[in-house]
């Protein structure tokens, strides 16, 4: 890998966590409002898990998922289908 493409990465690395702190500022000063709703987090987990499915094949890697069935939660959606899916790439790589 060249240099210039690693400074990108590393750009792109940085872009993403300030982007993070300040998702992080404004959710604790009130300017964003969580939107939870009840949810299984099983399904979630196996959804993020499908979605990596190609990924996993091209670094000849494999998951077995082990987890309760109908694992009710109340969260945001969308926030944590991100977090897991952050998870499983940085596993993955």
């Amino acid at each position: 890998m060249c240099v210039i493409e690693n400074i990108k990465q590393g750009c792109a690395r940085l872009e993403y966590l300030i982007g993070d702190i300040l998702n992080t500022v404004k959710l604790e000063s009130g300017m964003i409002q969580l939107r939870k709703s009840e949810e299984s987090l099983s399904d979630l987990i196996k959804q993020c898990v499908n979605e990596q499915k190609e990924f996993l094949e091209m670094r000849n890697h494999g998951i077995r998922l082990k987890i309760q069935e109908n694992l009710l939660s109340h969260f945001e959606k969308n926030k944590i289908h991100q977090v897991i899916g952050n998870i499983l790439i940085n596993a993955i790589k």
